[in-house]
């Protein structure tokens, strides 16, 4: 379990605990193909293993701050797919974090392509993807692949080489893994949120008091 973040974040911010889950290099894509054939899979336990798995991300950190950036690096992580609403910024709002854009222009200083890829409407999404320079694509229906994998082929990378990063497990982390991507999950920057989102809070609630478990039992490395 890792739970020093100083090689995360040059810009200065503070350190917090990095869990990274000792998951099995599965390959997403196959378990694409399995979880859409429904008919073979329809009594089968592994249907809903397969699926439970995919609700997991690979590492949760409180920030996109605390992202091990230079690990990620190391394995290959060439491009970041970011969520918008508690993660670059707060919901609903035009403002972002001064040490948010430090982070943004760090990653890419860094070589790091980036892409907002948000559930919300154009004109908020493009005004502040604008702002930060960088690409982005609204109305993404988030968990559908469709959308990470247009984020992927607009960044010019393959899967293997993109990190999703987001704060909704049931968007963000289920989605990216479907598509075969490096899934980040972060703490949201703020508990106002979408109504909508508040429900799907409390199925969280299950997969987070897991998250807790596995630290307490040094399942995480």
């Amino acid at each position: 379990m890792h739970k020093n973040a100083g090689d995360c974040c040059p810009c200065g911010s503070l350190a917090t605990n990095i869990y990274t889950f000792k998951l099995t290099d599965y390959n997403f894509q196959q378990w694409d193909q399995i979880v859409d054939n429904e008919q073979l899979l329809k009594n089968d336990l592994g249907y809903w293993i397969i699926m439970f798995k995919l609700l997991y991300p690979k590492i949760y950190v409180n920030s996109i701050l605390d992202i091990p950036v230079n690990k990620l690096k190391k394995i290959n992580i060439r491009a970041f797919i970011l969520d918008l609403d508690n993660t670059v910024t707060e919901w609903n709002s035009d403002h972002v974090r001064e040490e948010i854009i430090e982070w943004l222009t760090m990653v890419k200083n860094e070589g790091f392509k980036l892409c907002i890829l948000s559930n919300n409407n154009e004109k908020r999404v493009q005004a502040i993807a604008e702002s930060l320079g960088i690409p982005f694509i609204h109305r993404a229906q988030k968990p559908r692949r469709k959308s990470f994998y247009r984020a992927v082929s607009l960044l010019g990378v393959v899967p293997q080489e993109t990190a999703v990063i987001g704060d909704q497990v049931f968007t963000d982390v289920l989605g990216g893994n479907r598509a075969g991507l490096f899934t980040i999950l972060v703490a949201p920057m703020n508990r106002k949120e979408f109504l909508g989102t508040k429900i799907s809070r409390s199925l969280e609630s299950f997969l987070l008091r897991r998250l807790k478990r596995m630290q307490q039992n040094d399942e995480l490395y």
